[in-house]
Parts: C-alpha cells; structure tokens; sequence
C-alpha cells in the first residue's frame, strides 16, 4: 500500500430481469405445467474497506440485501427480511510478505473452476474461514475451515445444507512474463450420517462421522501478444458424501486468439469425469467442482453443476466461440456440445451419449466504468438422452433470456497519509 492509510466506501446494484423456459432443466412434458417463468431480481450491497499499512491491519465488511422483486410486502412490519452479511474480515499484516485473515470473506482462484465467488447468483459465495498468506517471489495461501450450525455444550450434528464442515487448502503460485502457473490441494470434509433411521436427531454424537475426499491439481495460463491458453487438470480421491470410493478428474483446454478490429476467437474441451448408470461397484467416477463459479462454465444455461449433474454421468464440452470489442460494446456467441462421459442405461437400453447442443449470445454496454447494461439469450437443442438425465421434453423449445443493469459506485476513497501531506503543504 503506497500510503500509510486507506478508506473506501463503495456499492454494487444489479437488477436482472429474467425469462426462463428451459433453464436448467428441460420444460416438462405436461402442457398445463409448462409455463415460462418471468422475474426480477436485485442485490444491493455495500462495501466498506479500511487499511492502515502503519498498525498492521485491514478491515472489510460487505453488506447486501438479496430479494426477488416482489416478494416483500410494502409493509413489510415483522416479516423476516432479506438483509445479510456477505463479507466480514479482519487482515492482519505480520510485514510485507506475511498476512493472517480472519473471517467471512469470499475465495477466488485461477479461473474459479474450484475455488470462485459465484457472482452471477445475487447472494455470491463467501466462506467462514481463517486464510494465511505469504506473497513474494511466489504466493503460497493456506485455508483452514470448521463450521457448525450453532454454539452449543456438547456436539451436534451440522445441518446447513451446501456446506463442508470442514475444510483445509493450500495453493502454490507462481508467475513469469509470460506464463502463470497454480497447484491446488484441497482437503474437503462433509459430515456423513448412516441412514437407518429417519432424521438426524436419531443418532448420537458419536455416530456422528466426518468423511474426507482429496483434491490434487494444476493450472497453467499462458499469454503472449495475440495468443491466450489456459489448461488445468484435477484429480479427486478419498470418500464422497455417499460414502462411495471417489476416484475422478477434470481436464480443460482453452485457447483464446484476438485478432486485429477487437475480434477474438476462442476454442475448448473440457472433460469432466463420471460413473457409468449401470456401474455395480462402490466406486463414484463422477468429478465435482466442489465451490467454483460454474455459471461461468459448460454454457450459461446452468444445465450442469449448479446446484445440479453431482454424482451423474460427467460431461464432455466441446466449445467455440468469437467474440467482438467495439468502444463501449462488448458482444460474444459460443456454442457448447455435450456429451456423457459415462453410459447412460435404463430398462429401455443403452442411449447415446450425446446430450445437446447450447447457443450462448451476449451483449454488454458499458455507459461508464460504474455503469454497465448486459443481456443474453440461450437456447438448448437437447437429445433423449438429456430426457433420460433431467425429465421434460427434449423436443420443446427451451430456452432463457435475461437483460441486467450493474452499477457499481464508489461513494467515499481517500489515503488519509496523503492529504495530510496535501493539507500541510497548502498551510
């Protein structure tokens, strides 16, 4: 920090409008059911970050209310409100290269495959964790997380549903000109409970049992002039949250080309591994992102791994796109094919693995560098064989549209040591 202190009060407000007719999943076959879905939604947050270089410390609070317009009555006296805290850390600086945070704070890393902050979702992902950094001629960060669901005398099962009950990472990077380079190894813990008997509140404590898996694995970035390439591969070990041997890996490859008049053209795979429908072992082949964005990845029509596709067949992405930045407009189309990983088999037989074909066009108008207007539209041309996966009718039309509005404003920046020095050198 080039001055001794440093105050910044800011915002962020997105209001989106959506049409949903096949996000996600496919429209269902029943007529009457198959209305589309039209919503707005807005976060409204609020950001505060002070830093004092001089006493070793650093504060960041992030407020935010999230809600779906509507859903609040006018008055609204005694009715649960939507307010909450999306960050609340302390830093602390030990010197230059060494830094303990504590608190709720969000985790973004590389390209957000597994570590990212989800904030396409109004309400974001944020972790209750203490994080430890040491950056100089490389960085080196260690996570170390244990959550329970309240404080109480004696243990009691962990009942917050998306959440680890514990978890420990280490991430190694390294930077040169031209090249970026991670490794990642994660430790994931979920409290797993055997189900002989309905509910939670049956067991003891000491029934209570936390199983781990394991992730190991890399990320590569590499730019030069006109030529981008981002590759990562992961492997996962230990035990699932069904408690089944899990042995899976993830792969990506992504070139990225800009050509001359702001055009860019973009290639990729990705390969996310799975388990057969008709596997007779113990063992889950089916690879999970774990706390990634992953609206971000295999198209944005959230048809896997929001919220979704775990413990299922993978998914292979095959995608090209282009791209185009033209003063204020920044405009893309990419077309995503999907296939299986795994066999998909019923009683009626053995299908194919292709599951569909995604359009993705978007569009965003930046009026200035707190304001910017962004709209798309998706549509899936889904197979039998994504019938099979999610239900509905693959021969319906199923498609998403969405325009959002994102203004971030910063309301209040100072350095406190330099307009000291301002003010005393005006005297």
């Amino acid at each position: 920090m080039s001055n001794a202190q440093h105050l910044k009060v800011s915002g962020q407000l997105k209001h989106r409008f959506e049409h949903r007719h096949g996000f996600k999943t496919l429209r269902p076959v029943d007529d009457h059911m198959d209305v589309a879905a039209n919503f707005f939604v807005q976060r409204s947050r609020l950001n505060l970050f002070y830093g004092n270089q001089l006493k070793h410390i650093s504060v960041g609070v992030s407020v935010q209310d999230v809600r779906t317009w509507g859903a609040t009555k006018q008055l609204s006296v005694g009715d649960a409100n939507n307010l909450g805290i999306h960050e609340a850390w302390t830093e602390i600086n030990f010197n230059e290269h060494l830094f303990m945070k504590l608190g709720r704070q969000e985790l973004v890393y590389d390209n957000s495959r597994i570590l990212g902050n989800m904030d396409w979702t109004e309400q974001g992902r944020s972790h209750d964790l203490a994080l430890f950094k040491y950056e100089n001629l490389f960085k080196l960060h260690a996570g170390l997380a244990y959550n329970v669901g309240e404080e109480s005398l004696y243990k009691t099962p962990f009942e917050v549903s998306g959440n680890y009950k514990e978890m420990q990472f280490l991430w190694f990077n390294k930077q040169w000109e031209h090249l970026n380079w991670s490794i990642l190894l994660l430790n994931n813990g979920i409290e797993y409970v055997e189900e002989e008997e309905e509910g939670l509140s049956h067991h003891t404590p000491s029934e209570l049992e936390t199983i781990y898996s394991q992730l190991l694995g890399t990320y590569i970035e590499y730019h030069k002039n006109h030529l981008s390439i981002n590759t990562s591969a992961y492997y996962q070990g230990g035990t699932n949250c069904e408690n089944q041997n899990l042995r899976a890996y993830n792969i990506l490859c992504e070139v990225r080309y800009k050509i001359d008049n702001g055009l860019s053209l973009l290639a990729g795979t990705e390969l996310l591994s799975g388990t057969d429908m008709d596997a007779t072992d113990n063992v889950c082949r089916a690879f999970n992102p774990l706390y990634g964005s992953n609206h971000h990845f295999n198209g944005y029509m959230d048809y896997f791994y929001v919220e979704n596709h775990e413990n299922s067949v993978g998914l292979a992405d095959h995608y090209i796109g282009i791209s185009h930045h033209y003063h204020h407009w920044d405009t893309s189309v990419e077309t995503h094919l999907f296939n299986a990983m795994g066999n998909i088999v019923t009683e009626d037989g053995q299908y194919h693995p292709q599951l569909g074909t995604e359009i993705d066009i978007s569009t965003a108008y930046h009026l200035s560098d707190e304001v910017a207007i962004k709209a798309g539209y998706s549509v899936m041309a889904a197979t039998e064989s994504m019938e099979v996966l999610k239900g509905g009718d693959a021969e319906k039309f199923n498609n998403w549209a969405w325009v959002m509005v994102k203004i971030h404003p910063t309301f209040f920046e100072t350095h406190l040591e330099q307009e000291k020095k301002l003010k005393a050198k005006h005297h």
